[in-house]
């Protein structure tokens, strides 16, 4: 897998700017598309995206999330609506929105342990089974 080109993720947003505050962390991103879902969303009734046009985007998304997992990062919220299609290269597809991502892997490099949050983290409607039962993500919940 080519992940870099020019010192640049491929597939992933150049930031410009990071904000943290109280209210949480502001991030200014390059737009780089529209997102799959409204590309879906604005196709003809009798229209589909192709199996290979599928088939290549979610290569690429396994790509991007195994960048995201080496970090030590789950995702934690893939949907349609957080993958977009390059502008310049509608070939590349980006992964964005790390509003919900969190660590997988604890600081001594072992896998954090599975336990219930008090709380469901995220979008129900694209939620994982684990997710739903309120269980902890980990990098198999992004696939």
């Amino acid at each position: 897998m080519k992940e870099r080109l020019d010192n640049k993720l491929i597939g992933f947003p150049t930031i410009y700017s990071v904000i943290e505050s109280n209210k949480g962390v502001e991030i200014l991103m390059k737009a780089n598309g529209h997102n799959l879902k409204k590309i879906i969303t604005d196709l003809p009734r009798n229209k589909q995206l192709s199996k290979m046009t599928v088939l290549k985007i979610g290569v690429q998304l396994i790509e991007r999330l195994k960048v995201v997992h080496d970090l030590g990062l789950i995702h934690g919220d893939i949907k349609s609506a957080n993958i977009l299609v390059g502008l310049e290269d509608p070939t590349v597809i980006y992964l964005i929105d790390f509003g919900v991502s969190h660590a997988w892997r604890m600081s001594n490099g072992t896998h954090i342990k599975k336990y219930k949050e008090s709380c469901f983290i995220g979008n129900s409607r694209n939620g994982s089974f684990n997710n739903c039962r309120q269980i902890v993500q980990s990098r198999r919940d992004d696939i």
